[in-house]
């Protein structure tokens, strides 16, 4: 959300005690510096399918709205000392405007963040990304955890203009079937 959230570190061990009696005298001191922050791109690769639907009426809009919402509590300060992120906030989003994309116009960046991240560890960092029009109605809505490394920008590629705005798990109360759902090993 904005490219001054960026940010760089450094610390090293100086000893200065046979400077100790000369005021005023310089030395050199070789840092090395590093990112404590992990960078991340949204990217949508239905931009397609969103004129298409635009042009059909399936959809409604000239300006819209990428909101991004974090459902986690986000680190928002840096304790160098100890190389580790501090005070996490709850309920943290960010925002981003943009037009009609011009016809054939094939993948558009809704977004990018810088976020604190714990050395050698892969974070995982859960988003929900909404697509809304000028009148603030939802037109897409897609929950999903984006894997983020100190360091390294990660793309998130996915059809964020057009997934379903309701999401989740639809009751079919009509249904009188077998309903079988694989979560997954525990």
């Amino acid at each position: 959300n904005s490219r001054y959230k960026d940010v760089l570190a450094a610390s090293a061990m100086a000893d200065l005690t046979s400077f100790r009696n000369h005021w005023g005298a310089e030395t050199s001191l070789d840092v090395e510096l590093y990112r404590p922050v992990a960078r991340y791109e949204l990217v949508a690769k239905d931009v397609a399918t969103f004129l298409n639907k635009l042009s059909t009426g399936g959809l409604k809009g000239e300006s819209f709205t990428a909101r991004v919402k974090y459902s986690d509590y986000l680190p928002t300060g840096y304790n160098l000392w100890d190389d580790v992120p501090k005070n996490s906030l709850m309920y943290m989003e960010y925002k981003v405007a943009f037009e009609r994309p011009a016809d054939g116009t094939k993948e558009l960046i809704l977004g990018f963040d810088y976020v604190l991240t714990d050395a050698g560890e892969t974070v995982s960092i859960p988003v929900e990304l909404e697509i809304l029009n000028e009148k603030n109605e939802v037109l897409a809505r897609t929950a999903f955890r984006i894997p983020c490394e100190r360091g390294k920008n990660t793309t998130a590629r996915g059809n964020f203009l057009t997934s379903d705005a309701n999401g989740g798990i639809g009751i079919d109360p009509d249904y009188d079937g077998d309903l079988e759902v694989d979560l997954g090993e525990l």
